[in-house]
């Protein structure tokens, strides 16, 4: 809600929970120092706007300064959204380190102060269960690597594309655009070709199977290599 010149988040059941944990981690303020989420203060049950005034005492509720100005993926260029799936994955990183990680990861939780990417979603961190999947990666996949994929492979912009799918770009439709030389290249092929295989053979299946694969502390080292050094000039 904003209001004021303020954007007030509230948390309440298992989301207070995790929003407790990003705190007392000291996961939030962390990021806060980088300048990777905009400054936070807990407020207080008086303080609440009057519309929360019949919240939960448990609830927990956070203000920050509202954004000047708000921007969506598909009116960014090819540069800003290589610059938010790397920040995403930053994020992720410094999360899994705190014992926490990102329950998604959608292009619309970044927004830009001027070029300077921020997060917004703080209902997204969530406490990391050892041996569980990250369930954002193909929702990463959709929404950052694939578009940044299409423009650089084919050649086509990701823009249009992304205004009438606010989903992103499933692997199975950028696998038909793609030739298949590009589709060979190990790092196209296991997170297109591959996902997109899985996807049509497994279907509902897929997320059990995930269940069994850990996520190691530095689970997204390896997509922010591929990210930063391949979707140039892939």
């Amino acid at each position: 809600m904003v209001e004021g010149g303020f954007v007030y988040r509230f948390f309440r059941g298992p989301a207070s929970a995790d929003i407790a944990s990003a705190r007392s981690s000291g996961l939030l303020d962390r990021l806060v120092e980088q300048g990777a989420v905009l400054p936070y203060e807990l407020v207080p049950i008086d303080e609440r706007p009057a519309r929360w005034l019949g919240l939960d005492t448990d609830a927990v509720v956070l203000r920050q300064p509202k954004l000047a100005f708000v921007s969506y993926p598909y009116e960014w260029p090819f540069g800003l959204l290589r610059r938010a799936a790397l920040f995403h994955l930053d994020v992720l990183n410094t999360a899994l380190a705190a014992g926490l990680i990102l329950k998604d990861a959608s292009a619309y939780n970044v927004q830009f102060e001027g070029t300077r990417p921020v997060f917004i979603d703080l209902g997204s961190f969530a406490r990391h269960e050892p041996g569980a999947p990250w369930r954002g990666y193909a929702q990463f996949c959709a929404m950052f690597l694939n578009p940044l994929l299409l423009q650089a492979t084919v050649g086509l912009p990701f823009q249009p594309w992304l205004r009438s799918s606010l989903e992103g770009i499933a692997p199975a439709e950028l696998e038909r655009l793609l030739p298949l030389w590009r589709k060979l290249r190990p790092a196209i092929f296991t997170n297109v070709v591959l996902q997109s295989q899985l996807q049509r053979r497994f279907g509902a299946l897929a997320p059990r199977r995930q269940r069994r694969r850990t996520v190691p502390s530095d689970a997204g080292d390896g997509a922010v290599r591929f990210v930063r050094r391949r979707s140039v000039a892939i």
